[in-house]
């Protein structure tokens, strides 16, 4: 299993191949002619908003950023859910530049877009956008010619491993840390904003606190209270899958993904870093039981490891034995 780093900039490639010789690498794409052919709120990726802090500007910067990824994969964002018949035409010109600078696949949102990522000569990835929850998901995105899957974030181990062994014939790709989702991207089409982040935002920030009326009964009151303060507060600040990786290595997954496209250099690969020595650590483990036992946790893992909240996997330390 490889890392799959996020990168904005050659110098964040450069710094991360450094410490992690085996990854691969993705970064998103803004291209001023977009946004003058389509207006400023028709996104070219999940975080176009975001413009500079997490997107690479150009395809200059596209063959910038292949010239220091080298023989590591590089993969390009256009995973908006949909594109008009105006901007996939307007999209032909793109993948062809892509195709020129050399770049390994494309991940996409909107299933019609594979057929011309293909016809490219790239690899199609299925981001989350699409929704692979089950195997007949994944058999319909290798038909469409996606021969990589990213999983959604809410899948849990055992239900991974089903998709894997109904369909085998395609690359399997599954988060493993940093920025949790509370949603599901395929059914989330709230626009991501630096400016007005997304519907979860607005409700961390709403002043309304969900816990109904306590003079109906105050333990359904707690209850409900408690909930809303998990959720707003605690649920998925962070996002953390160390403890599975030695079970992702089992199931064979090709690739596992940092999250953190607008996060920063540092942090990025303080993360990837942890993920490579628990990677080695894990290869050498006979048994979950073992890597669980040795494994290095996240530095604020006190924060972090609090009843699950923060897990992608919390199956692993939450479950009542070894099978899920």
């Amino acid at each position: 299993m490889k890392l799959l780093l996020p990168a904005v900039t050659p110098e964040d490639i450069k710094a991360l191949r450094q410490a992690t010789p085996d990854a691969e690498f993705y970064a998103g794409i803004e291209l001023p002619e977009w946004y003058e052919r389509f207006g400023p709120y028709e996104d070219l990726n999940r975080m176009s908003a975001f413009r500079g802090t997490a997107n690479t500007s150009g395809m200059a910067a596209i063959l910038r950023l292949k010239a220091a990824a080298g023989d590591a994969g590089l993969y390009v964002t256009l995973n908006a859910a949909s594109y008009s018949p105006d901007q996939r035409a307007f999209l032909q010109d793109v993948l062809a530049a892509f195709a020129d600078a050399k770049i390994d696949g494309v991940i996409l949102g909107d299933p019609l877009m594979a057929s011309d990522v293909r016809a490219h000569g790239l690899k199609a990835v299925a981001s989350t956008m699409v929704g692979v929850y089950n195997a007949d998901l994944a058999r319909f995105c290798q038909d469409a010619g996606f021969t990589r899957l990213i999983l959604p974030r809410d899948l849990s181990l055992r239900e991974i491993e089903a998709v894997m062994n109904a369909v085998p014939d395609v690359e399997y790709e599954c988060f493993l840390m940093r920025n949790g989702c509370r949603y599901s991207d395929s059914n989330c089409l709230a626009r991501h904003s630096d400016q007005f982040g997304a519907i979860c935002t607005f409700l961390d920030r709403a002043r309304t606190a969900y816990g109904g009326a306590a003079c109906r009964s105050f333990p359904a009151h707690d209850s409900m209270t408690f909930n809303h303060m998990a959720f707003s507060r605690v649920f998925h600040k962070e996002a953390c899958g160390v403890c599975a990786v030695w079970d992702m290595l089992r199931l064979g997954v090709t690739a596992g993904k940092v999250v953190g496209r607008a996060d920063g250099l540092p942090s990025v690969l303080r993360d990837a870093l942890l993920l490579q020595r628990n990677i080695l650590l894990a290869r050498q483990c006979a048994s979950r039981a073992e890597y669980l036992s040795r494994l290095e946790l996240p530095p604020s893992y006190d924060s972090m490891c609090f009843q699950g909240c923060n897990c992608y996997y919390p199956e692993v330390r939450y479950s009542t034995g070894e099978d899920f």
